[in-house]
């Protein structure tokens, strides 16, 4: 048995990174096929250097940053939306979504920020979800429009 210590914790960090990768490459392998997992590059150093760029500074170091880097990318990588969920009365939360919706909606992306208090969601909840969905359907419809035309000469 290993005593407590540097050694022991990186190989307890190191297992449970083994661990976690071979969890998520299962369930990536099986959600593929649904379509529910979209090809995207896990290039969190990329999404940093935009994020930080683009949202909020490296020096301030918080959740506030990665997030809306990370949701940044993915729209520039192909997708059709991010949803901002956040516990209730979370100030990263805000933070986040103060940061990430102005420059989404500047772009027209579909961006959706919730809070969650654990309770089912009231109706006027269910309705802004639907309109979301409706959103990012009509912007993943009006993306081969937008692509195909940017190649031709006006």
């Amino acid at each position: 048995m290993l005593r407590p210590g540097t050694l022991a914790e990186r190989a307890g960090l190191g297992l449970e990174s083994w661990w976690k990768r071979r969890v998520e490459e299962d369930i990536r392998e099986a959600l593929m096929p649904t379509g529910l997992m979209p090809g995207a590059h896990d290039d969190l150093d990329a999404a940093m250097r935009f994020g930080t760029h683009t949202f909020i500074p490296a020096a301030m170091q918080s959740e506030a940053t990665v997030s809306p880097a990370v949701a940044g990318a993915a729209m520039q990588d192909g997708y059709s939306g991010v949803a901002i969920i956040a516990p209730f009365g979370c100030l990263p939360g805000r933070v986040i979504e103060g940061v990430y919706t102005p420059w989404a909606r500047a772009r027209g992306y579909p961006v959706l920020a919730l809070e969650n208090d654990g309770q089912p969601y009231p109706p006027n909840v269910i309705s802004r979800l639907e309109v979301f969905a409706q959103n990012v359907e009509r912007y993943e419809r009006a993306k081969p429009a937008e692509s195909s035309s940017a190649g031709e000469p006006s």
